[in-house]
């Protein structure tokens, strides 16, 4: 409808989404059951709602380009995807060579790819907040190094990563959102901060 993306149906097949396009909308793939080699943002669009590509979809590359200045909250809650593509170029956002999605200065993690095969994983030394569901669930990662200066694991982070054995919390972090570690099957040992003020519910 004009320059916003309301919808998409079965018959998407991941390829470069119309030119013209700047918003997509909230939700706008949401309940999607398709496999996608790779799926292109076209350059030009700004605006990636909330949860706009959240549901059964599998995205073995995903393409952000440059022009893109906002990505709204579990917009790629994806069930299975491999890899985040950043273009260079954006001032707001870029990835590193896991594929994890991060802010510029990547002091927030947005999103780890839940199909990417790494065992184990270092977050940068930069990031102080682990977004929600960031980590969600992830099959494969037993072991995630968390940095010194992390702040902040949010709601869901690591929701159902059934293969991550142990977990130990930085000093700084004040606050594990709720449900943060729930359905971590294998996890048998973790190491809590002196200083955390907020456990959330049904955090482990």
């Amino acid at each position: 409808i004009g320059n916003a993306l309301i919808k998409l149906y079965e018959s998407f097949d991941g390829s470069t989404i119309k030119k013209g396009t700047v918003i997509i909308a909230n939700n706008a793939g949401e309940g999607l059951n398709r496999v996608f080699m790779k799926l292109t943002i076209s350059s030009g669009v700004k605006y990636i709602g909330e949860n706009a590509f959240s549901g059964s979809l599998t995205a073995f590359g995903i393409n952000i380009p440059a022009s893109i200045v906002k990505i709204g909250r579990n917009a790629f809650n994806f069930t299975r995807i491999s890899a985040f593509n950043v273009d260079s170029g954006n001032k707001y956002y870029c990835s590193d060579s896991a594929g994890a999605l991060f802010n510029k200065s990547k002091t927030e993690l947005i999103r780890f790819p839940s199909e990417n095969k790494l065992t184990s994983y270092k977050l940068p030394s930069t990031v102080k907040v682990i977004c929600d569901e960031a980590f969600r669930v992830n099959d494969y990662l037993s072991s995630v190094t968390l940095p010194s200066g992390l702040e902040l694991i949010g709601n869901k982070a690591f929701e159902g990563c059934r293969a991550l054995s142990s977990v130990t919390v930085p000093s700084r972090v004040r606050e594990i959102g709720y449900n943060a570690f729930a359905g971590c099957i294998a996890l048998t040992e973790v190491t809590l901060p002196e200083g955390l003020e907020k456990l959330g519910s049904g955090a482990f």
